[in-house]
């Protein structure tokens, strides 16, 4: 016997006067993964959403999810520690005000993939701390590790816009407030690690 699920709104993420883009929505997903996901995922997304007539999702355990708003659609495979349960979070974006929606089931992942298709594989999470505030107004406060790093800023298009260095901080305030409103790649090298970061400039 199926079982329906009940989505509730989760956050209202950001409020945009004109609908929300793919690449908005996308930005908006991996924010909130960051800030509550501590194990590595992989995150998909359906190519058939946003779609009108709404989405009905069924999982390999028989249970359904139906959406009626327009929304872009995500799901996120989580794989934590070998005593902890598999778990599963589908993520939805409104497309109107880009409000997001968030379900999370054991070990239910959707019974048909040929509609999902995978936009990230994340294996670690070297940063422990996300900079904040993301959205952000004029500065930015990015944690970094070992002896200083190289904090790079491109647009969408792969621009690189901004370039500074560290000094062996442990948190870099970097001013943005040049930027124009909209969604960047904020990239954070050091002596180890290379991480990214989707962030929102108001």
């Amino acid at each position: 016997m199926k079982k329906l699920f009940t989505i509730m709104f989760v956050a209202g993420v950001l409020t945009l006067h004109a609908q929300t883009t793919q690449e908005q929505a996308e930005a908006i997903v991996l924010t909130h993964i960051q800030s509550v996901v501590t194990q590595p995922y992989t995150l998909y997304f359906n190519t058939g959403s946003p779609n009108a007539d709404g989405l009905e999702i069924t999982t390999l355990n028989e249970e359904t999810v139906q959406i009626q708003h327009l929304c872009y659609a995500y799901y996120l495979a989580e794989f934590p520690a070998e005593s902890e349960p598999a778990r599963c979070r589908y993520l939805f974006v409104k497309v109107d005000n880009a409000n997001l929606l968030e379900l999370v089931t054991d070990g239910g992942s959707p019974s048909d993939m040929s509609q999902w298709t995978k936009i990230g594989l994340h294996e670690t999470q070297a940063y422990t701390l996300l900079p904040y505030p993301n959205p952000v107004n004029d500065r930015i406060t990015i944690p970094v590790t070992g002896a200083g790093a190289l904090i790079e800023i491109y647009d969408m298009k792969g621009t690189l816009l901004v370039t500074e260095k560290t000094l062996g901080q442990e948190e870099f305030k970097l001013d943005i407030s040049f930027l124009t409103a909209g969604i960047y790649m904020l990239k954070v090298n050091d002596e180890t690690n290379s991480v990214n970061y989707k962030i929102i400039k108001k």
